[in-house]
């Protein structure tokens, strides 16, 4: 039977000795808080940010726990000029950091809708010019002058998810949330270097170590290290073990770093039951232990992690446990969140400290913690309160430790109640909210089997060759692939699992030929190819193969698709938003085709063309929801294609830092 850290729903809150929280007001038009930290002078400074339905843009505050104040220190639209139709930019995400002249660097992350949208719709509208998010901004702000300015957007249509500042170079390292792309800003030259895809997609934080190099993980867990003097990703070979609950959305990536009183870099994550500790100077990882003294917080809950940890000037780590029931199937009501003390570099156990917040405003999604260690003022920000506007907490650690035990005091948040007809309301519209973006959802909706991670095959020390460069399936079904940068692998894989793999000087020539083979088929032309008006010049064919009846399916350098027949092109139509078409493939009866087409800065198309049905696009290459860590893939650059001889299944491979591909079994049926 599993033990409950909040059996029942009789909760009491914290020891009010030394607490003090500021409140915004209830049904907020913000109500999120995802980036902060502590400066120098001891104040609090944050991201007043907004989430999926208000389409408002992030603030930028401090708060000052001593004076009780809050000062609103600037607002992101009069500061980057944005265009009203546009995703908004209206959060900073786990990006600001002072830099070594004084001035704070943050930079800019979307979570709210266009007006003109039913809901956040992000990767639907990645390549919508005028309605999607134009791309995150590197923002500085000088606390001396109260001035900030925009250094603009390093990567158009990319939102930046996490950032950390580099001191030793005076750089800024940030990854894509859509791309999972790793990028590196140089201030002196002001000059963007992409690093490469580092993960999935949706991993943020960064995180400075001990040595000065920054460490990360991708989101299926893989921690890695950014090398700041080489410029280089470094894979540390460990793998976080994930947590997995009873909600089918996987993530297991890094959700917040601190250095230790031992300088070991100790690492929570979401989602783990584990903290780990990190020696940077080894590379070698402890599992320091169950952040929880039970199983679980509550039996509402179908998932808990921490977002927010530090340590105090006593070494000892402080830390918040954020208890979540949310998505699709779940109308939200809270689950309090819970803090902990534990002196875990000197072997102590967590201790638990009672239910953050105040009797009437109750910790709820706490997704910052930073502790001014020259007071030891311990800062939590109280976000997500349903749509509430969020809470900022204050502890004086030194005035609380000695009443920690007193937890006296009930507590009266309606948001905790599931029978509260306010936060039934709110809660209904949340869950509202997450049917939209799973209906709205622009992932390929054919079945995937488990990917197939070349990557992993080839870590630590050959990622980088990992990309995948062609396919072949044989007449036995076993598929055959050519991946590699500066050195070039083959591999095999047998009922969707890789059955070899090996430089391919170990290779007959001829099996790597097919595997690279472009060959188009001979091709007659009466008349043009389709192009877009002005285009011309990119109307050569890239990619075509032979449909039954004699007839070409053939797509061009700019992404545009036509059937030729007796030499006359029928235009069909753009296959993705942007070329060129890479590959295409077709059943063995000759009816259907499908093709993979993109931008190398883009996001990669799967399409599809029968005479039944049309042209279609499939969408983006994405697992989505999937039952386990394992079976995550987002795949943003795919040049390659292959369809089984049995016609059953088409694979894919990601011609991109972190290689992978992916088997799905075709409905031949439609």
């Amino acid at each position: 039977m599993e033990r409950y850290l909040l059996p029942n729903r009789d909760y009491s809150v914290m020891s009010q000795t030394g607490v003090k929280q500021y409140q915004y007001p209830r049904r907020h038009s913000h109500n999120a808080i995802w980036d902060s930290t502590v400066g120098p002078d001891g104040k609090f400074y944050y991201a007043l940010a907004s989430e999926i339905a208000t389409s408002n843009y992030v603030r930028f505050c401090c708060y000052d726990s001593r004076s009780g104040e809050v000062e609103e220190l600037f607002r992101i639209e009069d500061v980057i000029l944005p265009t009203d139709r546009s995703i908004r930019a209206s959060k900073f995400h786990t990006s600001i950091s002072f830099m070594n002249d004084g001035r704070m660097v943050m930079t800019t992350h979307t979570t709210d809708k266009s007006p003109r949208h039913p809901t956040w719709l992000p990767l639907p509208h990645y390549h919508h010019q005028w309605e999607g998010f134009s791309g995150g901004q590197i923002i500085v702000y000088d606390p001396v002058l109260k001035k900030a300015e925009s250094l603009g957007t390093p990567v158009p249509y990319e939102s930046i998810y996490g950032a950390t500042y580099d001191a030793k170079y005076h750089a800024l390292y940030f990854t894509g949330m859509m791309r999972g792309r790793l990028y590196r800003y140089d201030f002196e030259t002001r000059r963007v270097k992409c690093l490469g895809k580092v993960g999935e997609n949706n991993m943020f934080r960064l995180s400075v170590g001990p040595d000065q190099h920054i460490y990360s993980a991708s989101r299926s867990g893989w921690i890695y290290k950014i090398d700041v003097d080489q410029q280089k990703i470094v894979d540390l070979g460990f793998q976080f073990e994930h947590e997995t609950y009873d909600h089918n959305t996987r993530y297991n990536g890094l959700s917040i770093a601190r250095i230790g009183p031992d300088n070991r870099l100790y690492m929570a994550v979401m989602y783990s039951r584990s903290i780990y500790a990190l020696d940077c100077s080894t590379g070698a990882v402890e599992d320091m232990g169950h952040y929880l003294p039970t199983d679980r917080v509550s039996p509402d809950e179908n998932r808990n992690g921490i977002f927010g940890m530090d340590f105090d000037s006593q070494g000892v780590l402080w830390y918040v446990v954020t208890a979540l029931n949310n998505y699709e199937d779940n109308r939200e009501f809270g689950i309090p969140a819970t803090l902990f003390r534990w002196d875990v570099a000197n072997g102590g156990q967590p201790e638990y400290a009672g239910i953050l917040g105040t009797p009437d405003f109750g910790g709820a999604w706490v997704s910052e913690v930073s502790i001014f260690r020259d007071e030891d003022i311990l800062y939590a920000a109280n976000s997500n309160h349903s749509l509430d506007g969020p809470g900022l907490i204050s502890v004086n650690l030194k005035e609380f430790v000695p009443t920690m035990g007193q937890q006296t005091q009930q507590l009266t948040d309606g948001y905790f109640d599931p029978d509260d007809p306010d936060y039934i309301d709110s809660g209904t519209f949340i869950q509202q909210q997450e049917l939209l973006m799973h209906e709205y959802s622009c992932g390929v909706r054919l079945s995937p089997m488990k990917p197939i991670l070349l990557w992993r095959a080839l870590a630590p020390d050959q990622i980088e060759n990992s990309a995948v460069k062609g396919l072949y399936y044989d007449d036995d079904g076993i598929l055959h692939g050519v991946c590699g940068e500066n050195k070039m692998f083959y591999f095999t894989i047998r009922n969707s699992t890789l059955h070899t793999i090996k430089p391919v000087e170990e290779v007959e020539q001829w099996k790597i030929d097919k595997a690279l083979n472009r060959e188009l088929p001979d091709i007659r032309l009466n008349n043009q190819m389709p192009h877009i008006p002005g285009r011309q010049y990119k109307r050569n064919i890239t990619a075509a193969v032979c449909m039954d009846s004699g007839r070409i399916f053939a797509g061009t350098q700019d992404g545009v698709a036509a059937v030729i027949n007796d030499g006359v092109a029928f235009g069909l139509g753009p296959v993705a938003n942007n070329g060129p078409v890479h590959q295409v493939v077709v059943t063995p009866d000759g009816k259907r085709v499908f093709g993979v087409a993109g931008d190398e800065d883009d996001i990669a198309i799967l399409f599809t063309y029968d005479d039944n049905n049309g042209l279609r696009q499939l969408g983006f290459m994405d697992s989505g929801s999937c039952d386990s860590i394992d079976d995550l893939f987002f795949l943003t650059v795919v040049r390659s294609c292959a369809i089984s001889p049995d016609g059953k299944y088409l694979a894919v491979g990601a011609d991109e830092r972190i290689g992978t591909v992916v088997i799905y079994e075709l409905d031949n049926d439609k």
